[in-house]
C-alpha cells in the first residue's frame, strides 16, 4: 500500500532514492516494471524525478571504479539525450490515420 512506503518522504526531505526490482529470480518482474509502478502509484514523480533516481542507482552503486560510474553515467546523459530528442520529434509529427 502506497502509504506503508516512505519515498515521499524520501524525496521531500532530499534523500537520494533509487529504485530496485523485488527478487527478479522468484518474483519475474524487472527493473522496468518496478518504474512503472513508481509513476503509477505516485503521480507527483517527475519524469525529471526518475531520470535523478536512475543517475542515483549509478552514483550509489557498488562500482568501486571512479572512472567507470563517471563513464557510465556520460553513457546515460547521451541516451537520455537520446530518447528526448526522439520524443520531442514525435510530438511534433503529426500521427497519420
Amino acid at each position: 500500500m502506497q502509504s506503508e512506503h516512505p519515498i515521499s518522504l524520501y524525496l521531500e526531505n532530499h534523500v537520494p532514492a533509487v529504485i530496485g526490482s523485488d527478487d527478479p529470480g522468484i518474483l519475474r518482474g524487472d527493473i522496468s516494471e518496478e518504474y512503472v509502478k513508481l509513476v503509477r502509484r505516485y503521480p507527483f514523480v517527475s519524469y525529471s524525478m526518475v531520470k535523478d533516481m536512475i543517475r542515483n542507482s549509478i552514483k550509489y552503486s557498488f562500482i568501486k571504479s571512479p572512472r567507470m560510474k563517471q563513464d557510465i553515467l556520460k553513457g546515460l546523459e547521451r541516451r537520455f539525450t537520446t530518447f528526448e530528442a526522439m520524443i520531442k520529434k514525435q510530438q511534433r509529427t503529426p500521427f497519420l490515420v
